[in-house]
């Protein structure tokens, strides 16, 4: 029991380190280098989703993600869409609630886009966090 114990941390570590490495594409210098990484990383939280060890690191990386929202190559805003679906479908809703006011107001900067798929994809998520939260707790967040 103690080795299996113990190589459940070895396992959690490794993962970590491997998920950071990863993360560090998040301040490459160019918009597809840091939108491969969020791809990486979305995909990455999907597979380990099940590993309880790594739920604080996923939230302590969905809120620097969520800073990504504000980026001006829609290529890395297209990723970090894809991130939050992903993260939003894995992580508990505790990790989720406290960072809707750092979600909502610059999702729906990119409604005004030109781009009909980020639009599409912003209404998507919408949708989906008032399934998830209702309606109350969206329209506390939403700008006017």
């Amino acid at each position: 029991e103690k080795n299996a114990a113990g190589g459940d941390a070895e396992r959690a570590k490794a993962l970590t380190e491997l998920l950071v490495t990863v993360a560090a594409g998040l301040a490459g210098k160019s918009p597809h280098m840091m939108s491969a990484s969020l791809l990486a990383l979305a995909r990455m939280l999907y597979s380990f989703r099940a590993n309880s060890a790594l739920v604080r690191f996923y939230a302590e990386l969905y809120e620097t993600v969520l800073t990504l929202l504000n980026h001006k190559a829609q290529e890395v805003v297209r990723a970090t869409i894809v991130f939050i679906k992903v993260a939003l479908s894995t992580l508990p809703l505790e990790v989720v609630r406290p960072l809707l006011p750092q979600l909502v107001p610059p999702m729906l900067t990119w409604c005004n886009n030109k781009h009909s798929h980020l639009k599409y994809q912003v209404r998507y998520l919408m949708e989906r966090l008032v399934k998830r939260f209702g309606m109350h707790e969206m329209t506390e967040v939403t700008p006017e």
